[in-house]
């Protein structure tokens, strides 16, 4: 019996330990942040998806993606691709929520690979604020 605990207990170790494989997350500790996460998608014909979520803790004036810094890989280093800026994108926000879920978009190069660093914000009524960054796992367009 006891033999059969462990070994479950290993799977499921196994299984947690390489579902964040695909995703990447963040748990800060902060007076605005609770939570972020971020995950990219290929498409198909250089489409890539941008998956992102923030949570504040408790409800906050202001929550969501201050920033999506977008990199490629040249085969030796990440190289800065493209910044999507919450300023020119108001539905990177959410206004008195405790949350923010979002989707972006953007256009790659077949075969080359992919990150995106999400710089996550959230304002409280009191008129602090905290940003936190998380970078994605790595996906190659198609």
């Amino acid at each position: 019996m006891r033999r059969r605990i462990v070994a479950m207990m290993m799977v499921l170790s196994l299984i947690f330990s390489t579902a964040g494989v695909a995703n990447a997350q963040e748990d800060r500790a902060s007076d605005y942040l609770s939570i972020y996460g971020i995950s990219l998608e290929a498409q198909g014909n250089g489409r890539i998806e941008i998956f992102y979520h923030v949570d504040g803790k408790g409800l906050m004036d202001c929550v969501g993606a201050q920033a999506l810094y977008i990199d490629y890989y040249n085969g030796e280093e990440w190289i800065p691709y493209e910044t999507q800026l919450g300023i020119q994108h108001p539905d990177f926000y959410s206004y008195d929520a405790f949350g923010h879920i979002g989707f972006a978009y953007f256009d790659g190069e077949s075969g080359v690979d992919y990150r995106v660093t999400l710089q996550a914000y959230a304002r409280g009524s009191d008129g602090g604020s905290d940003t936190g960054l998380v970078t994605s796992n790595s996906v190659t367009c198609w």
